[in-house]
């Protein structure tokens, strides 16, 4: 069961292990501030979050390896995504689309003196890539209007 709670969902699977989060799962969830994607979630379906306007954090789950086509698209509000594994291959199409408070994605962070390996320069902020060795693909619009 997942419930919404104080504008956060929590996930209560009677001993069951989320796998996967479906196609348009949460859109339009005005209410929903932050999510936190459990580790054990393998897959996203598309737009998961489309359209959540009040969303402002997402912790993404360490074993994801996209983000899927409009997951975040239409989240106005969204500057924090924190979570994401070294091991992202692709980003997809529209996935941050008119994501315009996002100013980091956070993921595993340098070591050492390893250098920023990319900086995305939307126009009103930068979107840092830390570590995204695996990094292969960046969709169609995938930042567009941030």
């Amino acid at each position: 069961m997942v419930a919404l709670n104080n504008n956060t969902v929590d996930a209560a699977n009677g001993g069951a292990v989320l796998s996967y989060i479906g196609n348009y799962a949460f859109k339009g969830c005005k209410a929903l501030q932050s999510f936190n994607i459990p580790n054990s979630v393998t897959t996203l379906g598309k737009a998961v979050f489309l359209e959540c306007t009040a969303l402002t954090a997402i912790d993404y789950g360490e074993q994801l390896t996209t983000i899927p086509e409009e997951t975040f698209s239409g989240c106005s509000n969204l500057s924090s995504v924190t979570g994401i594994s070294g091991d992202i291959t692709k980003i997809d199409n529209y996935a941050f689309f008119g994501c315009k408070a996002l100013a980091i994605l956070r993921g595993i962070e340098p070591v050492g003196n390893e250098p920023i390996k990319s900086i995305i320069d939307t126009g009103s902020s930068k979107i840092t890539f830390n570590d995204f060795t695996s990094l292969t693909t960046i969709g169609n619009y995938a930042f567009k209007d941030c």
